[in-house]
């Protein structure tokens, strides 16, 4: 109220603002599939979908929120490789340093307490991402697990019969912001 010298506002305030930090779209994923993979090696989850959106400017940002329900008897690492319209999938923003048999990965951190094969983790990943494109970029996630050992998606390692462990989900959200 302007008699205190606070300013009144409106909704017409809140239009032509400058560009940058603008939400553009989001895509957002609500992933149910169990899924698994069994490799020391970088390896996709078998039949686990991919996350695609198609920038509207190529100089745009995109914000990739991760939240994963994930289970292990041993230590792995996860990461995202990102395809540019038909290319080939490629390794993009990992930390460098990684020597010996150490590897560079987005996240980790999934295996079950000792001797309960009935735990979930929940596991969050967040990225933001400049692919410099306005063609579909699409994201994939990989993992590699030592041994190796079979890592779960959306359900515990024995996947038992309890009142309390059943299946749960995954969420991956998408968001285009304008630069």
């Amino acid at each position: 109220n302007a008699r205190y010298g606070t300013p009144t506002f409106n909704g017409s305030n809140l239009t032509n603002l400058p560009g940058g930090g603008k939400v553009l779209q989001v895509v957002s994923h609500h992933v149910t599939s169990q899924n698994s993979v069994n490799n020391s090696n970088w390896t996709v989850f078998s039949g686990l979908q991919t996350f695609a959106i198609t920038p509207t400017a190529s100089n745009s940002k995109i914000l990739l929120l991760t939240s994963w329900s994930l289970t292990t008897s041993n230590w792995h690492m996860f990461k995202f490789m990102r395809k540019i319209a038909s290319g080939s999938y490629a390794d993009f923003l990992l930390p460098s340093g990684a020597s010996g048999s150490q590897s560079n990965g987005h996240f980790s951190g999934a295996k079950f307490a000792d001797g309960d094969n009935e735990l979930f983790n929940s596991l969050v990943c967040n990225l933001y991402d400049s692919p410099g494109t306005t063609n579909a970029v699409t994201y994939q996630l990989y993992a590699r697990s030592w041994n190796p050992n079979t890592i779960y998606l959306n359900r515990t390692q024995a996947n038992g019969n309890y009142h309390s462990v059943g299946n749960t989900t995954s969420n991956v959200t998408l968001i285009e912001i304008g630069a």
